[in-house]
């Protein structure tokens, strides 16, 4: 987990370190605004802070305008949890513990959507050539990803108070988005965030703890 200074010269991001993580599922694509109405319409959500989270034409997009505190919310009712920082990186490295979902090469156009503000979100199945070793995809470009833990230093350490939902302070995205370079969507990224922030690339998806 985490870079060491050669490796990035994000002094958040240092030093690197090794993480156990216990097994899980992870959501293979991002939280659609079709799926995030669902939970809406059930009244367990409330509406993200855009205007387009009902258009049909952006059904397949990741939601997005949605707090830390929404993401928590959607994630109870469909039966799971925001992944931690650590259990995203898993996710994003691998066992063989690469640089980006799809390996060491530098990102381009086919494998992710970066690097164009202009342009906005892509639909949460595209991409599959940039996926993970595990096949999930989107985890770097697109949306920048809550996860549960604080913004706090390395090393990571679950114990730590970091883990904890009532306390108070940032909570890191992972993954980039379409408005970053290629910088941020290396697999050791970090962007803190208040958890009350509603940005325009910035989403999630849901974890769920595989039976012991």
């Amino acid at each position: 987990m985490g870079a060491d200074k050669g490796e990035t010269t994000f002094v958040k991001e240092q030093p690197a370190h090794e993480q156990q993580v216990a097994s899980f599922w992870l959501q293979k694509s991002e939280v659609s605004n079709e799926q995030y109405g669902r939970c809406v319409q059930a009244g367990a959500c409330t509406p993200p802070k855009n205007d387009q989270w009902q258009q049909l034409v952006y059904a397949d997009d990741p939601v997005t305008h949605v707090t830390w505190e929404q993401a928590i919310a959607y994630a109870a009712w469909a039966g799971g949890r925001l992944p931690s920082e650590a259990e995203w990186e898993h996710a994003c490295r691998a066992s063989d513990n690469r640089t980006y979902p799809w390996g060491e090469t530098e990102p381009t156009s086919e494998v992710a959507n970066f690097n164009s503000p202009s342009n906005g979100t892509d639909a949460v199945d595209l991409f599959p050539d940039g996926a993970s070793a595990d096949g999930i995809l989107n985890l770097s470009g697109n949306v920048a990803e809550w996860t549960s833990s604080l913004d706090k230093a390395y090393p990571y350490a679950k114990d730590d108070g970091r883990e904890d939902p009532t306390a108070t302070g940032k909570r890191i995205a992972r993954g980039g988005s379409f408005i970053y370079t290629h910088y941020q969507l290396r697999c050791f990224s970090r962007l803190a965030l208040k958890p009350d922030a509603t940005n325009r690339d910035v989403g999630f998806r849901v974890l769920i703890e595989a039976a012991q």
